[in-house]
């Protein structure tokens, strides 16, 4: 167990925008897609 990682540590609001962003670019091109 490496002291680097800990996910008790991580900010969940990070994490959420982070998504936002994937969810964003990948929704877009899905729509491109269909």
């Amino acid at each position: 167990m490496s002291p680097e990682r800990k996910p008790e540590t991580v900010n969940p609001e990070l994490i959420l925008k982070h998504y936002n962003r994937y969810f964003l670019i990948f929704g877009l091109k899905i729509e491109e897609v269909i």
